[in-house]
């Protein structure tokens, strides 16, 4: 009888050890996602400047892109590592000022990891839905560096970004104006 509440107990400790483990190593994925996201956001930005000065020389001011070119990007694209399988990068329309995408939460496949804003040089990584209520806000802050109080989203057609393939056609035609 000894020996099998000493097995229970002993088993109830190893059942304890591996939620701790568990819970250990989701916190862990979790708080990588979030570096590699702060990573691919720096990137973004760096080269968004970067570039802006280069095709704007001696202007006054910050002068950024009108898109992010995947040809940047020697070394591998920056994702959006809490966004995986959604594509990559959507642009706002010409003439938005805002800093934050009209839809900063994931619904749909359709919705880029990231969004870009070429008047204003911000790039912002989307979220997915959360179960509980202003958890996808609190990422979204988290991964932003920001301090929205409500993620709201507008549904206004003039705010709807351009999805990256059809902002790339746009800037070849651009570009290629005399």
């Amino acid at each position: 009888m000894r020996l099998a509440i000493d097995s229970l107990i002993a088993l109830g400790l190893v059942g304890v050890l591996g939620l701790v483990l568990a819970d250990y190593r989701a916190t862990a994925r979790k708080l990588e996602e979030e570096r590699q996201v702060h990573l691919a956001l720096s990137r973004l930005a760096e080269q968004a400047r970067y570039h802006g000065a280069l095709e704007q020389p001696g202007e006054c001011g910050p002068v950024f892109p009108a898109t992010i070119s995947p040809a940047w990007f020697k070394n591998g694209l920056p994702l959006n590592a809490v966004a995986l399988g959604h594509p990559w990068l959507d642009v706002a329309p010409a003439g938005d000022g805002a800093d934050d995408p009209p839809d900063p939460v994931l619904h749909s496949r359709a919705q880029a990891g990231f969004w870009y804003n070429p008047s204003r040089g911000v790039v912002r990584a989307r979220v997915p839905g959360q179960g509980e209520p202003g958890a996808a806000l609190d990422l979204y802050n988290q991964l932003n560096n920001s301090g929205l109080k409500e993620l709201a989203e507008s549904a206004a057609v003039a705010r709807r970004p351009v999805p990256w393939a059809r902002n790339e056609a746009l800037r070849e035609r651009v570009e290629s104006r005399p």
